[in-house]
């Protein structure tokens, strides 16, 4: 399976430093999952950082249930 970005959030610049959120389906370790991510852009790194978080496949479905049901 190749790894597939789906979309990413501009979350911002600060002291030089640019940040995406960064939504991915990805595979790691021979399991697939949905990878949400903060990848920074900077004159001494760019790349993506530790900061995020992994759903493994089988989970995503309650995930979703429970994003969905967020009223702003």
């Amino acid at each position: 399976m190749a790894d597939k970005d789906i979309g990413k959030l501009n979350k911002g610049e600060y002291q030089g430093t640019s940040t995406d959120i960064v939504i991915g389906v990805r595979e790691y370790n021979g399991k697939v999952g949905v990878d949400i991510r903060e990848y920074t852009t900077s004159d001494k790194y760019t790349g993506p950082t530790k900061k995020g978080l992994r759903i493994p496949a089988e989970l995503f479905q309650k995930f979703k249930e429970m994003i969905n049901s967020i009223s702003p």
